[in-house]
């Protein structure tokens, strides 16, 4: 029988976001997200180190990834030609599964369908690490599979969706996505519309083509939707 996913609001995370990544895209765009998650007073994770191709997994790392509530994959062409973001990603895809950690997928540079099927350049890097590796491949692929399944932000070469706006906008969503399990005061007393509707499902959506993303939170037995102006949350 398979498992049953834990509730993530009954796990207990020492971490609000890991986030896994490949280091070519580390000065480019992650440093710009790291940073605007940490103004935002999200504790993200973050390895500061540059392990060489074949490295071994630390210990360390794949303890915050299990202690994070919520795992931010940055896919750039390169991220399969790593072992150690496709241990990294066989991780955060095992504690969704079993800690129901939430997922969000970022794909600078690359479409989701060559993730989804490893196909174009990025299938090309990751078959090489498949060939040299191939008793973890095929957990490898269920992974990337499983990965781009979900809904995310592509961030692309359009100049009409900057990449700040994609930052402020994944930003967002993950501070939504922590609300439930903050004090609701933090946001302000002012809120201008509050709906409470019955329902069980937890529903989140985006729309990856101009970097846009809604959601809906889950508080107790009902969906509580929130909708308040950035000046009506200071104190």
């Amino acid at each position: 029988m398979a498992s049953t996913p834990s509730s993530s609001s009954t796990q207990l995370w020492n971490y609000d976001v890991y986030l896994s990544f490949r280091y070519e895209v580390r000065k480019k765009f992650v440093d710009h997200l790291y940073t605007a998650l940490q103004q935002r007073g999200i504790l993200t994770y973050v390895d500061n180190e540059d392990l060489s191709r074949g490295a071994p997994m630390d210990v360390t790392l794949l303890k915050a990834i299990q202690e994070s509530r919520i795992a931010i994959v940055v896919f750039s062409i390169h991220y399969a030609d790593s072992l150690w973001c496709l241990t990294e990603l066989t991780s955060i895809i095992k504690c969704r599964d079993e800690r129901g950690q939430i997922v969000i997928p970022i794909y600078y540079h690359v479409d989701p369908s060559e993730v989804r099927q490893q196909k174009g350049e990025f299938g090309y890097v990751f078959s090489k690490q498949a060939l040299e590796n191939i008793p973890k491949a095929e957990s490898w692929r269920k992974a990337l599979i499983d990965a781009s399944d979900i809904v995310g932000w592509e961030v692309g070469d359009n100049p009409n969706i900057p990449e700040s706006r994609c930052i402020q906008q994944v930003v967002d969503t993950v501070s939504n996505r922590l609300l439930p399990a903050r004090d609701l005061n933090g946001i302000g007393t002012h809120l201008l519309d509050l709906k409470i509707g019955g329902g069980d499902s937890l529903m989140a959506s985006s729309h990856p083509s101009n970097c846009t993303a809604a959601s809906s939170y889950k508080l107790g037995n009902h969906n509580v939707f929130l909708s308040f102006q950035r000046e009506d949350t200071a104190c």
